[in-house]
């Protein structure tokens, strides 16, 4: 589509710009660690945590994860004059080893909530833990530094040709709220079950809707 719009010259300015940079991330998984240090291990559900800090160009956020690991992303918000470099020039100097160990050392005192949530937050433990302990506990090839790219196009048709994302997004924001409940309700009530084997039982909380029995297999 856009390479018809090129030849008619009428691709909009800002579509042409290509791709431009966000946020740069660290992200990791920690080896096993001891549930009494992070009381939410000790829990069969995962349990998520994300923090957006004060005066600083830094959010991280943590989650439980199987085998008493913890996954961790630290992002950083690139200021107005690194978002208007090219991809290129950005990963030339924002994506070596010498800037992710500086990205690790500036994040190392973020502050995490250990317990993840108020019902564990009565934990006798003084001790603050810090996105460095997990850091530490990660082995070096499990840590990943990520550019996040993005670009918002302006153009969402051309002819007969319609960009399916953006024409939905803006479908759905038009859409009144009773109907989007409705339809997350209908989603979620439907749930059919075969015949030939035991019943699952209906959750208590949900309103499923009636099956009509298949006679096929009877």
């Amino acid at each position: 589509m856009f390479e018809q719009m090129a030849k008619t010259n009428t691709v909009p300015v800002k579509d042409r710009l290509g791709m431009r940079a966000s946020h740069i991330a660290v992200t990791g998984t920690t080896r096993p660690l001891d549930p009494e240090k992070y009381p939410s291990l000790k829990d069969k559900h995962g349990f998520f945590s994300c923090i957006i800090g004060e005066d600083k160009l830094h959010t991280w956020m943590v989650i439980t994860a199987p085998g008493n690991r913890i996954s961790y992303v630290i992002l950083e918000q690139l200021d107005a004059k690194d978002s208007k470099k090219d991809i290129a020039t950005l990963r030339s100097t924002r994506l070596t080893p010498e800037a992710k160990d500086k990205m690790i050392k500036d994040t190392y005192q973020l502050p995490i909530n250990h317990t993840f949530r108020e019902g564990l937050a009565n934990v006798q433990d003084d001790h603050q833990r810090t996105m460095g302990e997990l850091i530490e506990n990660t082995d070096p090839d499990k840590i990943s530094h990520i550019l996040f790219e993005e670009q918002l196009l302006e153009t969402w048709h051309y002819g007969r040709t319609n960009l399916s994302e953006r024409i939905l997004r803006m479908f759905i924001t038009k859409l009144p709220n009773w109907l989007m409940e409705k339809i997350a309700l209908m989603t979620v009530g439907y749930r059919p079950q075969v015949n030939f084997l035991p019943r699952v039982p209906d959750p208590p909380n949900l309103t499923i809707f009636q099956q009509k029995p298949s006679k096929r297999h009877m």
